[in-house]
C-alpha cells in the first residue's frame, strides 16, 4: 500500500534517510526543510516544501496547506 508520509527536516540527517528509504520503497513523500538544496532526488513521488519549522504560524500553515 502506498502512504503519503510528511518528514521534517528531509533534506539532511536522519530526515533524508527517512525520506530515501520511504522512497525507496514506493511511498510519496511531502518533505519538510528550510532549504532542499543538499536533498532533490529525480523522483516525482517526492514532494518538497520549505518552511522554518521554528515559526510556529507558519508550521501550522504549512500543515493545514498539505491536508487539504
Amino acid at each position: 500500500m502506498t502512504r503519503t508520509v510528511m518528514v521534517t527536516g528531509s533534506s539532511s540527517g536522519i530526515g533524508r534517510a527517512i525520506s530515501e528509504r520511504l522512497l525507496e520503497t514506493g511511498h510519496r513523500v511531502v518533505g519538510l526543510a528550510r532549504t532542499h538544496d543538499k536533498f532533490q532526488p529525480d523522483q516525482d513521488r517526492y514532494i518538497p516544501i520549505s518552511v522554518d519549522l521554528s515559526q510556529q504560524e507558519e508550521l501550522t500553515d504549512t500543515v493545514k496547506s498539505v491536508l487539504h
